[in-house]
């Protein structure tokens, strides 16, 4: 059994079951931000 992790929602990428689109985790992660900020980030 596969998990699905990431869904084309029309013309966007985003991690599956979520708003976050895999756009803006490229850009923290080029910031050089850590995952755990991710998650505070998108928590608010």
């Amino acid at each position: 059994m596969s998990k699905i992790y990431v869904m084309k929602v029309e013309d966007t990428y985003r991690v599956a079951g979520t708003r976050i689109s895999l756009d803006s985790l490229v850009y923290l992660s080029v910031r050089g931000s850590l995952p755990r900020a991710w998650w505070k980030a998108t928590r608010r």
